[in-house]
């Protein structure tokens, strides 16, 4: 029976990637609070958005590799099922499908 092989556009190499991002980008905005108190710029209300901003950040990159890994462990315990229910699994997992997957069957 072939088994079914699910490339995303999105491997699992930029999970790593896009966390590495969210810790930049946090990085980025914390250097630039470093900055403004460094010239005596008084943005407290602003700092504290940016904290609040760069967690977020860094969770949703942490979901959305989370969401993913998820999927994939799904699809493997599943994969004798039909696509279909396949496809239902991934909606409920909150997963955004479009025209960046192919679905390949090849034979062991």
């Amino acid at each position: 029976m072939p088994e079914i092989l699910v490339w995303f556009r999105f491997s699992s190499c930029n999970y790593v990637q896009r966390a590495v991002q969210g810790v930049g980008i946090s990085y980025v905005f914390l250097r630039f609070t470093i900055f403004t108190r460094l010239f005596n710029i008084h943005l407290e209300g602003f700092n504290n958005f940016v904290r609040f901003a760069s967690k977020i950040v860094r969770t949703i990159s942490i979901l959305f590799a989370f969401c993913r890994l998820t999927f994939l462990i799904g699809f493997f315990i599943f994969d004798q099922m039909s696509l279909e229910i396949i496809f239902r699994f991934a909606s409920l997992a909150g997963l955004m499908f479009n025209q960046h997957f192919v679905i390949r069957f090849f034979d062991c």
